[in-house]
């Protein structure tokens, strides 16, 4: 590299240039060639010169600025650590400037995600389910589709158990009774069925045989069925219960009947299999019998159809049916058979009320 600049001398006064030059000047005691005289005024003072000697540059010092390194993910590319030169605007992978780089040498490619599906498993009446779901091995976030665009939150999928919808009809068979789920068929309440009671279901007459079945007085199950013998010339004693109305709309007690019978002739009470205390639950009078259903326990009762049993001293029993209709939301189990014994009773009574039948011992 060479560097030129113009000399210019000026005599002193009094004196002129003239003659030959040479091609040397001495500057601050070095030489330097390539001196060529370019002018002369023409009164010989002034003499301009091209000096043209060489020069070396100096040496370029970098001034480094580091990019810190920055980890790629699943959805974001990253990049090494480098360092740029302010001066030169250079870059380089080490601290010292020794490598140099080219602008995007740097950068890492983003990872994508790598999915792993867990399958949907369906909700039951005791255990949660989940619907399918996708986890990234690498980021560990969540998503809903397979090609992880909806990231959802951990248990997102979680999908709350069914708990159980319970029957309010007795399931049954010959061993005894229950509440089914209708959705999963688990089973609660299970007993063994009771001793149960005879209810006919064909009346007998003088010539032709009845029919009877042992019915369990909870659900209703036909535990065992007899013929009854044709009456002959004998008599069958029939007593009638009646009531104002078929159902309890949640409000007073509930009164029942039994004509052709006496507070004397008075064993005890059942609903739905369970005996009732007298003084405490209902009341029994005479006239001919009259029981009244308290309103505090009919109000314990659930809303649906109850059986009622009425047992006698004299080993007769009454048996039928009552709905209540106040608005509660657990019904209990009715049998629904219990109704039956009204038509099939055939007393050819017309008037208000429920009948029911009560059957004693026939008498010679």
């Amino acid at each position: 590299m060479k560097a030129s600049f113009l000399l210019t001398l000026t005599v002193t006064s009094g004196y002129s240039f003239s003659g030959a030059f040479g091609n040397t000047l001495q500057i601050a005691g070095f030489s330097v060639n390539g001196i060529v005289p370019i002018w002369v005024s023409n009164d010989g003072t002034t003499l301009v010169f091209t000096v043209t000697f060489p020069m070396t540059a100096a040496p370029h010092v970098h001034t480094l600025v580091k990019t810190d390194a920055v980890a790629a993910t699943c959805t974001t590319a990253g990049n090494y650590a480098y360092w740029t030169c302010s001066s030169c605007g250079k870059f380089y992978s080490d601290a010292s400037g020794e490598t140099e780089i080219y602008d995007g040498d740097w950068v890492i490619t983003a990872l994508g995600h790598n999915l792993v599906k867990t399958d949907a498993v369906a909700a039951t009446c005791t255990t949660e389910g989940n619907s399918a779901y996708w986890t990234c091995s690498n980021c560990g976030k969540f998503y809903s589709d397979a090609n992880g665009e909806t990231e959802i939150t951990d248990l997102d999928w979680i999908i709350p158990m069914l708990g159980h919808d319970w029957k309010t009809e007795w399931s049954n068979n010959e061993t005894g009774h229950w509440h089914e789920c209708s959705v999963c068929h688990d089973k609660k309440d299970e007993a063994p069925h009771d001793e149960g009671i005879w209810v006919t279901t064909l009346q007998p007459t003088a010539t032709t045989t009845g029919t009877k079945e042992l019915r369990c007085t909870v659900c209703g199950y036909v535990l065992e069925t007899a013929t009854i013998p044709a009456t002959g010339g004998g008599t069958e004693i029939i007593y009638i219960v009646t009531a104002e109305s078929s159902t309890w709309d949640g409000t007073g007690d509930y009164i029942i009947t039994i004509q052709g019978t006496n507070k004397a002739n008075f064993k005890d009470l059942k609903i739905n299999g369970a005996a009732l205390t007298e003084g405490v639950n209902y009341t029994a009078a005479d006239g001919s019998v009259i029981i009244t259903i308290k309103e505090a326990y009919l109000k314990t009762l659930a809303t649906g159809s109850h059986n009622i049993v009425v047992e006698f001293k004299d080993g007769g029993h009454a048996y039928a049916a009552f709905e209540i209709e106040n608005g509660k939301t657990t019904p209990d189990g009715f049998p629904i058979w219990a109704i039956a014994l009204i038509a099939v009773a055939g007393l050819g009574v017309v008037g208000a009320g429920i009948w029911f039948v009560l059957r004693k011992k026939k008498t010679a």
